[in-house]
């Protein structure tokens, strides 16, 4: 699966949630690890929202702390659970992914609902070119038999966790893997 998608490592995963949830946590590790942000914030000191489809609004928000203590940003590039909302600026993807790497926030894109096929391309962050610092999708990974999701990302992010700071609910049971 890695290598299909261009990514050094892979976190098997039971629920959308639960993959979220793990790409915050890596984040966190590594914006304490390399980006230096300080550390001890209680968890919803890092949750600022900001305007759907308005990347300036974004950038507003990272701006505000000059980027240093900006982590990631997440999003969900067709937001099915809000009523199906599509970016209406043909460029939203590129512009979120080029505030990211300028700040050195990671983009974390959840492409549970439509990654794998489902909008006609392999990825949803496919169809304008972006490759996120954290993919997850999964769905339709077992075509939807089975609940196992993925969280993929590179080394340099994976790494900064050691052996059994991340774990998932089910530990991935043996069926779905």
């Amino acid at each position: 699966m890695t290598n299909l998608f261009g990514y050094d490592k892979r976190l098997p995963m039971n629920s959308g949630v639960e993959s979220c949830e793990s790409g915050l946590k890596l984040a966190q590790r590594w914006a304490y690890d390399v980006k230096n942000v300080m550390t001890g914030l209680i968890f919803y000191v890092w949750f600022q929202s900001y305007p759907y489809d308005d990347p300036g609004a974004l950038e507003q928000v990272v701006l505000s702390t000059n980027g240093s203590n900006v982590a990631a940003f997440m999003v969900e590039p067709i937001q099915g659970e809000a009523g199906v909302r599509v970016a209406n600026d043909g460029g939203y993807s590129r512009k979120v992914a080029e505030i990211c790497q300028r700040y050195n926030v990671l983009l974390i894109v959840d492409d549970v609902q439509t990654g794998l096929g489902r909008i006609g391309k392999r990825l949803c962050s496919d169809s304008e070119n972006v490759r996120p610092d954290f993919l997850i999708f999964g769905k339709a990974l077992l075509g939807g038999c089975y609940l196992i999701l993925a969280l993929l990302c590179y080394d340099p992010i994976m790494l900064n966790i050691k052996p059994y700071q991340q774990s998932t609910t089910f530990g991935c049971n043996a069926l779905a893997c």
